[in-house]
């Protein structure tokens, strides 16, 4: 895998297996698929729905290809500057991860016109590029209008929320993976009492789980209570 000079580093856990899809199946394999025929993905979803992850998890699922060269580029990172996007047409696939980011950059208009380069580069050489962002093109307040109608051509995809019962399986599935036992009363008293956002839930089982492993105490629904002082 070709590397980028960047300290960016992927989530060990974020792959597609650790991914509750819920109605998602259907982006999931659009994904999968980039690695095998050129597609040019956008997708978007609201805070903590997911995009961080199954960016990270295409990136892995290449990585484990060996042959397939991909960019993973956090456009909220601090440390980026417009310049880093040229030359990614070297990839066979970029990934840009939150392009909300460059709208408040105080050079966007020089991001944009950066970006805009970049997908026509990559529609050339037919690489792939993944967009994701929390609002689809049309809403996006792009100020480079051949950029905004570049981005409405490519497949788009909306990021579905998950249903109270993939939150339970999301919720099982990070609760095991930390060795806790969680069952599914105190699961649905997490989801009723508690943020319903899956960072936000994750982040509550952190809490947890280091309250657990001091009060050497099972997840009861009353310790759940105590340590989140409901």
């Amino acid at each position: 895998m070709q590397q980028i000079p960047l300290d960016i580093e992927l989530k060990v856990d974020a792959t597609f297996d650790n991914f509750i899809e819920g109605d998602n199946q259907l982006l999931v394999e659009v994904l999968k698929n980039c690695l095998d025929k050129p597609e040019f993905v956008y997708f978007y979803g609201e805070q903590s729905a997911g995009k961080t992850h199954l960016l990270q998890a295409l990136a892995h699922h290449a990585i484990s290809l060996e042959h397939y060269n991909i960019a993973y580029i956090p456009l909220d990172a601090d440390f980026l500057t417009s310049e880093m996007l040229t030359g990614l047409e070297t990839f066979d696939g970029v990934c840009l991860d939150n392009l909300d980011a460059i709208l408040t950059m105080p050079d966007t208009d020089l991001w944009q016109l950066e970006l805009f380069n970049l997908y026509n580069q990559l529609k050339e050489k037919n690489k792939s590029f993944i967009i994701s962002a929390t609002r689809a093109p049309a809403q996006m307040n792009l100020s480079l209008a051949d950029l905004k109608s570049r981005l409405s051509a490519m497949l788009i995809h909306a990021i579905k929320p998950l249903s109270d019962e993939a939150k339970l399986s999301f919720l099982g599935s990070k609760a095991a993976a930390k060795g806790l036992e969680l069952n599914e009363d105190a699961a649905r008293f997490l989801l009723t009492r508690g943020q319903r956002d899956l960072a936000s839930l994750n982040g509550i089982l952190e809490q947890l789980d280091e309250a657990s492993l001091q009060a050497q105490r099972k997840l009861t629904i009353p310790f759940i209570k105590e340590v989140l002082k409901l």
